[in-house]
C-alpha cells in the first residue's frame, strides 16, 4: 500500500488464491482498497474556502498494471520467503524493459478471453435474465455468485465451472489431446 502510496509501484502482483474472511480489515479487504490505486492516485489538494488540506483520488498518468498469478506459496517461494505472500508490487523494472512489455501483452490477451468467456455470465445469461434486459437496466448486470455444475465424465460426476461449458470450446472438460488428430 505505501508503494502505490507513493506513486512509486509499477507493477502489482497478486495471488490468485487469497481467501474470502468475514472479519474486518481481513487479507482480502486490504487487497480491494489496492486495486483502486493502481488506476487513481492519491493527491493533496488544498481548498481555499475551507483553509484545509485533503487528500483526493485523481487519475493516474498510466495505470499500475495488475497481474494476478501464481498461489500464495509459490509467490513466496519466488521470492524466498518463508511466510505466505500475497501481493508484490514491482517498483523499478529497469533492465527488463523487453520482459515487462511482454508481460503487458500478457496480461492484456488474458484480459480479453477472460471478457469473452465471462461476458454472458457478468451480463446474466447463466442467471436466467437476458444480457439485453441487463444491458437496458444501466450497463452490465450485477455478478451473480458462481457455482459449480455436475457434469458426467465416464460414469463419474465431476464438478466444472459454467464458464468453461460455453459454446466455442472445442473440448468439453477431461477430453485428452489424442483425439486432436482426427479431422
Amino acid at each position: 500500500a505505501r508503494a502505490l502510496k507513493s506513486n512509486k509501484a509499477r507493477v502489482l502482483i497478486i495471488a490468485h488464491n487469497i481467501e474470502r474472511i468475514q472479519a474486518e480489515a481481513a487479507l482480502d479487504d486490504a487487497v480491494a482498497q489496492l486495486l483502486p490505486l493502481c488506476v487513481k492516485k492519491q493527491e493533496w489538494v488544498y481548498d481555499e474556502e475551507e483553509r484545509a488540506s485533503r487528500q483526493l483520488l485523481v487519475d493516474r498518468e498510466k495505470e499500475v498494471l495488475v497481474v494476478y498469478a501464481l498461489t500464495r506459496k509459490s509467490l513466496s517461494k519466488s521470492l524466498k520467503r518463508s511466510a505466505k505472500t500475497s501481493v508484490v508490487a514491482i517498483l523499478n523494472y529497469d533492465g527488463a524493459s523487453a520482459l515487462y512489455s511482454k508481460l503487458e501483452a500478457l496480461v492484456a490477451d488474458a484480459r480479453r478471453e477472460y471478457a469473452r468467456r465471462a461476458g454472458p455470465w457478468v451480463d446474466g445469461a447463466f442467471a436466467g435474465t437476458s444480457g439485453a434486459a441487463a444491458a437496458g437496466a444501466g450497463g452490465l448486470g450485477a455478478p451473480q455468485e458462481r457455482f459449480l455444475v455436475q457434469y458426467v465424465l465416464d460414469g463419474k460426476q465431476v464438478a466444472v465451472d459454467p464458464l468453461v461449458l460455453q459454446p466455442g470450446l472445442d473440448r468439453a472438460p477431461g477430453d485428452d489431446d489424442a483425439a486432436e488428430g482426427d479431422p
